[in-house]
């Protein structure tokens, strides 16, 4: 089952290849959460904001961000910036979702981009391919 926001002081043992989603449409974070649950053996943890995904990050350590580039507040591109400025962060993969996908940054983020609608298949693949390097 997928995991939602971590309780404030919960801590999660690295045991299992972890990914977060940060997705403010639920229908689509629902979506991949229960796709990641039922394809794959890797974890997922879905939250609807770039802020509570930098609180996520205080306590786990993800192997993977999944990122929709049109969120609230703060965009994934920003979203991304401030993971790379991170020590811990500056190599874990990044995949950035969106219908309008600004490219120009892409390379000096090191950030995969994924148009919408996008196919799960392809997800899946380039998320494995990534986890897998």
């Amino acid at each position: 089952m997928p995991h939602f926001e971590l309780q404030k002081n919960e801590e999660i043992k690295h045991t299992q290849t972890t990914i977060v989603i940060v997705e403010d449409d639920n229908a689509i974070g629902l979506f991949l959460t229960l796709a990641f649950s039922e394809e794959t053996p890797y974890r997922s943890i879905l939250v609807p904001t770039a802020e509570r995904a930098l609180r996520v990050i205080e306590t786990v350590k993800p192997d993977l961000f999944i990122l929709d580039y049109q969120l609230p507040e703060m965009d994934g591109l920003q979203l991304s910036r401030e993971l790379r400025m991170q020590q811990a962060f500056y190599d874990t993969p990044i995949i950035l979702m969106s219908a309008n996908l600004p490219r120009g940054a892409f390379a000096q983020l090191k950030v995969i981009g994924i148009a919408k609608p996008f196919d799960l298949d392809e997800l899946l693949d380039t998320v494995n391919r990534l986890l897998n390097q």
